[in-house]
């Protein structure tokens, strides 16, 4: 979750309504989650709005 602090300028609530969100690349492991940068990336792309 650090690197996304650190990719994202959004707060700490609003990182996790994000990862939390359904469709969201993330794999859980007990209670860590851990988000694989490809899928990431992909999932960032397809939200990008052009203008």
């Amino acid at each position: 979750m650090q690197d996304l602090y650190e990719l994202l300028p959004l707060g700490r609530n609003s990182i996790y309504k994000l990862v939390n969100e359904k469709g969201f690349p993330k794999i859980r492991v007990g209670r860590r989650i851990i988000i694989p940068a490809k899928k990431f990336k992909e999932w960032t792309e397809a939200r990008v709005e052009v203008q």
